[in-house]
């Protein structure tokens, strides 16, 4: 991995379809992951302990966040138009920005906000 790595930006980054290389990045803190809608599978961001800050808005790809839930330091969500998210568990002190996730089908968006 990349110890010293703290920020990130691989927005719309057309080939970016796995993350599995950063799970071993302990010192990342922001990642922005936006606009690939390669991208399927996040889980292996759950092996990231400082990451505070993550932004998948417009990855379709990505269905399922639950792993995320192991992440103690992540405070800061972007899940806008992912019109294809499912099953959101809840954690305390997660605050989801762009909450337009009203209506979709297996989301509570007040559990995105307040409960992760």
């Amino acid at each position: 991995g990349c110890p010293a790595l703290h920020t990130l930006n691989l927005y719309n980054c057309e080939g970016v379809t796995d993350v599995t290389a950063l799970a071993g990045c302990a010192s990342l803190h922001t990642l922005d992951l936006s606009h690939n809608e390669g991208l399927r599978d996040v889980s292996a961001l759950a092996g990231c302990p400082a990451l505070h800050t993550l932004k998948l808005s417009y990855c379709e790809g990505v269905t399922d966040v639950s792993a995320l839930a192991g992440c103690a330091s992540l405070h800061t969500l972007d899940l806008s138009h992912n019109k294809g998210l499912r099953g959101v568990s809840g954690r305390a002190g997660l605050v989801c920005t762009h909450p337009d996730l009203q209506g979709r089908h297996g989301v509570a968006p007040k559990s995105l906000w307040r409960s992760w």
